[in-house]
């Protein structure tokens, strides 16, 4: 995971902090921004991923997660969510950017910095090797935007990057 090169080495903590704190934040808020806004999908999103017994009692779990994501992040705000948004476009030219021409990060294995950006992306590409049932709902505004950066290199590189390196 990390390169041996100094240099690469060095690259690869670099990225990880990058993406680490110019993308992880802005995808989470951007997940639950919009899921707060669409109270029945946010309950069954919830009740999915709780312990069995509590995904029984599904309204309960939906206000409880929207409380929690209102309170502690903020995700009613628009204006957080407009930034949100330019920040994940923002990281996905520089993902394109530092991708060059090659397959990854840095050198030419999979490493930490591969490995930060790909996870961090995974709530905004959601590939199917990821925790996220294929058949989860999503909230009508959350595809559009997903749908608005699919065409993206970076996008398409990160469905790759679960495919091939983690096991559904």
């Amino acid at each position: 995971m990390y390169p041996l090169d100094p240099e690469e080495r060095a690259r690869a903590l670099e990225l990880e902090e990058y993406f680490d704190e110019q993308l992880g934040p802005y995808t989470r808020f951007i997940a639950f921004h919009e899921l707060i806004n669409e109270p029945e999908i946010f309950a069954e999103v919830a009740s999915r991923v709780v312990p069995a017994p509590l995904g029984r009692a599904k309204p309960l779990v939906g206000a409880y997660a929207q409380t929690l994501t209102s309170l502690r992040w903020g995700a009613r705000d628009e204006e957080k969510a407009k930034v949100a948004r330019e920040k994940v476009v923002a990281a996905l030219d520089v993902l394109e950017e530092e991708l060059g021409g090659g397959d990854y990060l840095v050198g030419d294995r999979f490493s930490v910095a591969d490995l930060t950006a790909a996870s961090l992306f995974y709530p905004v590409v959601l590939p199917p090797e990821g925790p996220t049932p294929p058949d989860a709902p999503q909230p009508p505004a959350f595809e559009r935007f997903r749908e608005s950066l699919e065409d993206h290199r970076g996008f398409r590189w990160v469905e790759e990057m679960f495919r091939r390196h983690r096991e559904r």
